[in-house]
């Protein structure tokens, strides 16, 4: 009997330690999303999850075997992030979603956070706006530190500020600068935009909202929907084993870099290079932004950045994943 298609891939992207959840050493990272993705009413074999972990190496063990692997009722696939930015101790999540697209096999894409727990009905409400021919995006509450997700402790969560653009509605159509965290799309649509830019990377920030960006210039839409709404635990960040390299010398302004790519109208990711004007437009910016930080383009780190842009095909990467190849470092 053949495999039912897998029809949503939820990539998980983390880089934190074991347990991180504030005010609960006993509940490691990937509980919250693993026992509730179990009480999904979305046919469990019909999606799988994707952990795109920047601390495989030391986790490599929690999947390996089919005997764990057979304690879920939905296929799990536990994947390294190969990344010279993680080399380099930098940020990375672009990367991190790259890898994951690579390895998916769904016909939808959601992107996920870790320490996140999944209401029963949120992979079919996903999919059913999918159907209605848009790309959903999560409402995110943070559940009250200490607290599990029972029904009684909701209305101590802290809500996402973006329920007041309902007005009294059940949908909201955001724009794509307003769509972040856990988000929706479709393999085809993420693959005509060439994934996620991974010249995002190096620093934290916008990626997300580039990617939303780059998918509503192409035509594609976006919605939140007020029952569609996934909680959150409150957490450590990225541990110092992972983010080693001087964050905080500033040489690079992700809000100037999503500007620029608005200007330039870009669709397509990982398949361009910065000019000089483009550099000095950055740099610009920032200053107009009155941002405080000094800049210094002559940061080894920038120049690194500069010269060495992300470009690679992520559908041919892909295709050579499903004919068997291994897919480790894109650029």
């Amino acid at each position: 009997m053949p495999k039912p298609k897998i029809k949503i891939s939820v990539i998980v992207q983390t880089a934190r330690l074991d347990f991180p959840i504030l005010k609960r050493p006993d509940l490691h990272l990937f509980a919250p999303t693993l026992r509730t993705l179990e009480s999904q009413t979305f046919p469990h074999k019909e999606f799988e999850l994707i952990l795109s972990d920047s601390r495989w190496e030391q986790r490599k063990g929690m999947f390996s075997s089919n005997e764990q692997l057979d304690a879920f009722t939905f296929p799990i696939k536990h994947i390294p992030v190969y990344s010279k930015w993680k080399d380099m101790g930098y940020w990375h999540a672009q990367a991190n979603v790259n890898q994951g697209l690579i390895e998916a096999d769904g016909e939808l894409i959601i992107l996920s956070g870790d320490c996140g727990e999944f209401p029963p009905n949120s992979l079919q409400k996903f999919w059913d706006l999918y159907q209605e021919g848009y790309f959903a995006s999560a409402f995110v509450n943070y559940i009250a530190v200490g607290s599990t997700i029972e029904r009684e402790m909701l209305n101590s969560t802290r809500p996402d500020h973006r329920y007041q653009f309902l007005k009294g509605e059940n949908r909201w159509f955001p724009m794509g600068q307003q769509v972040f965290g856990y988000n929706s799309y479709s393999m085809d649509a993420i693959l005509e935009c060439n994934g996620a830019d991974e010249l995002f990377d190096g620093d934290k920030a916008l990626g997300d909202c580039d990617t939303a960006m780059r998918l509503e210039r192409a035509s594609y839409k976006h919605i939140m929907d007020k029952d569609l709404a996934i909680y959150e635990h409150h957490h450590y960040g990225i541990p110092k084993e992972i983010l080693f390299g001087k964050q905080y010398e500033c040489w690079k302004y992700n809000y100037s870099l999503i500007i620029l790519s608005d200007l330039h109208k870009r669709i397509r990711a990982n398949d361009y290079t910065l000019s000089d004007e483009d550099m000095t437009f950055m740099r610009t910016q920032a200053e107009n932004m009155e941002i405080n930080w000094k800049f210094n383009w002559d940061n080894p780190i920038a120049k690194f950045w500069k010269e060495n842009p992300p470009l690679f095909n992520l559908k041919e990467l892909r295709e050579k994943r499903l004919n068997g190849e291994r897919i480790t470092y894109r650029w």
